[in-house]
């Protein structure tokens, strides 16, 4: 079990599975089914123009270490990595009308941000040149309006980059490289009102699906080589239970996709199983007690080799851990205090290099961004 000290959190509360012999977070012996943070560090963006759309670790600069890059709808911001920790002092990037970050590796050793809004494009640091630009013109798909939601993906042809992005009423696909200009691949998708997507291979053709969240259900668009004229061939959606917010991780370990979604009027979380042909079998959930989950990140979040989910809210100032047991059913841990309300949750990235994924939570309301480290 995590033991934490007077200066870390441990989301290990009640832990089933306890270390033998007892190890305390920060130890450097974490062992399977341990889940354990640094005291969260809290950085105010109050001089932001605007609300905090997304947060995500990238390089900035030139050095090696991961940053943190931020958004409001108009600008980049940065707060460099130094000595191992993200610096509380933001440095202002170029203006731009982006709304939603997705890291991508450009090189082996550089991370780069695709970036969504009334633009898309990708974003790289330029050593040579010393600055923060974009890898190609921008695509501007000034009609559609404030992205929602953006996933990557090859859902456009195997040989395709695909920025899905989640805009009012419609999906947009842009497929392009770091190095070129982004082009329009296929037509705008039409779809209910909804704000979270995820992109993965839920079915075996080699291809990337969509899955879309809306207030009737969780709807699956399985992917198609696009036409000579862009255009996707149609297949009906799939309904799977209600949903605000989905994402895609094999939780069973039998080599699918399942579906994780949650259901934030009920105050749920969800796992359809899913099978090669794209199909989902019916919803196994768990209550989340004492919150209405507004966001969900998959990732394995307590070494053990498995996706395990985490979930915030904006009604408090709670992370909550529910850690994969295995067969596609979730031990939910008792809540982490964060200092911020939960408005989105990513932990994609090790920005401090010790093998362990770290987590971003931002607060929209409050123009505030919550760093947990973990510290096995």
């Amino acid at each position: 079990m995590c033991k934490a000290s007077e200066t870390e959190v441990c989301g290990a509360t009640g832990d089933a599975r306890p270390d033998t012999p007892p190890a305390a977070c920060g130890n450097g012996a974490s062992a399977p089914g341990e889940v354990c943070f640094d005291t969260p560090q809290v950085i105010d963006t109050n001089g932001a123009a605007f609300t905090i759309t997304d947060a995500r670790f990238a390089h900035a600069d030139a050095d090696e270490q991961l940053d943190l890059v931020w958004v409001d709808g108009a600008q980049f911001y940065f707060h460099l990595q130094v000595g191992g920790e993200i610096s509380g002092a933001s440095i202002n990037g170029p203006s731009a009308n982006v709304r939603k970050l997705a890291p991508v590796q450009v090189s082996s050793n550089r991370v780069g941000l695709i970036a969504a809004g009334s633009d898309i494009g990708a974003w790289v640091y330029d050593a040579p040149t010393g600055g923060w630009g974009t890898g190609g013109s921008l695509l501007q798909p000034t009609a559609f309006g404030p992205a929602n939601s953006l996933a990557l993906g090859r859902v456009s042809g195997p040989d395709a980059i695909d920025a899905v992005v989640r805009y009012a009423g419609q999906i947009v696909v842009a497929s392009f490289n770091i190095s070129a200009t982004p082009q329009p691949r296929g037509q705008a998708v039409q779809i209910p009102m909804g704000e979270s997507i995820a992109v993965g291979p839920v079915t075996s053709d080699d291809l990337d699906d969509i899955v879309y969240a809306n207030a009737p259900g969780a709807m699956v668009i399985h992917g198609q080589v696009m036409s000579a004229n862009g255009s996707f061939s149609t297949r009906t959606p799939t309904i799977i239970g209600a949903a605000s917010a989905v994402a895609l991780a094999d939780m069973n370990g039998d080599g699918h996709l399942d579906l994780v979604y949650i259901d934030s009027a009920a105050g749920r979380l969800g796992v359809a199983i899913g099978a090669s042909n794209g199909d989902f079998a019916n919803p196994r959930t768990n209550e989340i007690i004492g919150i209405r989950p507004s966001t969900l990140e998959v990732a394995d979040i307590d070494g053990d080799g498995r996706p395990d989910v985490l979930t915030t809210t904006n009604e408090s100032t709670q992370l909550r851990i529910a850690r994969n047991t295995g067969d596609g059913t979730l031990e939910v841990l008792a809540p982490i205090q964060i200092g911020v309300l939960g408005d989105i949750v990513r932990a994609d990235s090790d920005y401090d290099g010790d093998g362990a994924k770290d987590v971003i939570v931002v607060s929209t309301s409050e123009r505030k961004i919550a760093i947990l480290t973990s510290n096995p």
